[in-house]
């Protein structure tokens, strides 16, 4: 009995994270839905050429459709990389 609610647990996590991935990264294939990264239609940045200006470019091109339920996706690790990125040419102030 004590058992049950950690294996609750451990089945609920391992099914958020497929959903997750399948979400993020699903191919579309054999059965698996398209996933925000694999539609040809989401505007993307990355690489070295992921700079603020490049943030700022994929926002203009969602045009009308970027609203306050839009959202970016990011590891921690790029979303640390693109907060030390410089913002202006000469100074990160507005």
């Amino acid at each position: 009995p004590a058992a049950i609610p950690f294996a609750t647990r451990h089945i609920l996590a391992e099914i958020a994270l497929l959903i997750d991935r399948l979400t993020l990264r699903g191919s579309g294939a054999s059965g698996e839905p398209l996933g925000i990264l694999n539609s040809p239609s989401i505007a993307t940045a990355s690489g070295a050429g992921l700079t603020h200006a490049a943030t700022l470019d994929v926002q203009d091109s969602v045009g009308d459709a970027l609203n306050e339920s839009s959202a970016w996706v990011a590891s921690r690790g790029v979303a640390k990389l693109l907060a030390a990125r410089q913002k202006f040419t000469g100074s990160d102030r507005a």
